[in-house]
């Protein structure tokens, strides 16, 4: 669901028709790619998750502002740093003790650098290069990612839904690449 965030913006920045047309292709890819069991939806995991959307929206928008008024990462690294001092206290309520072994500094400090720097710091480099209806178009692609790792390492199935769905979001993700007016790019 907070894929919803990226497409979102890209379908606020589109000029033209095609970009209307790669925004959609994706939207429908990510949908089909999305489990349709027959639970029904959680309200606060439904709230949550376009929290969630909202969020990567505005780290998609605000991240060309922020890299033009801090040099280099620091911005990026700023905005970490207030993140980590806003959730530390959630996380020392749920860890307690147990946060100060070594084992888990450890482990933590792995998680922290794969997981949240590496990540971030690519896609705040991104987005300092294209225009966030084209990363919005793009960052659809990880579902269909994920789903392909699951394929090759996990030994999970893929249904036809699924290939198709995968079709869809990397034809869109080709399409606003390579058929993008240059300038925009």
């Amino acid at each position: 669901m907070d894929f919803v965030g990226p497409l979102s913006v890209a379908v606020l920045g589109s000029r033209r028709l095609r970009d209307l047309v790669w925004v959609i292709l994706a939207a429908t890819g990510v949908i089909l790619l999305t489990p349709m069991s027959g639970a029904s939806l959680d309200p606060l995991g439904v709230t949550f998750g376009l929290l969630s959307a909202g969020s990567w929206a505005g780290f998609i928008l605000l991240s060309a502002p922020v890299g033009r008024a801090f040099s280099g990462g620091s911005g990026l690294s700023l905005a970490m740093a207030i993140a980590t001092l806003i959730m530390l206290p959630i996380g020392i309520h749920a860890g307690g003790s147990a946060l100060l072994k070594p084992s888990i500094l450890l482990l933590a400090l792995g998680i922290a650098i794969l997981g949240v720097v590496l990540p971030y710091s690519l896609e705040f480099k991104a987005l300092s290069r294209l225009p966030p209806r084209v990363y919005g178009v793009l960052i659809s692609i990880e579902p269909a990612i994920a789903a392909l790792v699951g394929l090759l390492f996990l030994g999970e199935q893929l249904e036809s839904r699924n290939l198709v769905a995968i079709a869809m979001v990397t034809t869109a993700a080709m399409g606003v690449t390579l058929l993008g007016s240059p300038r925009n790019l």
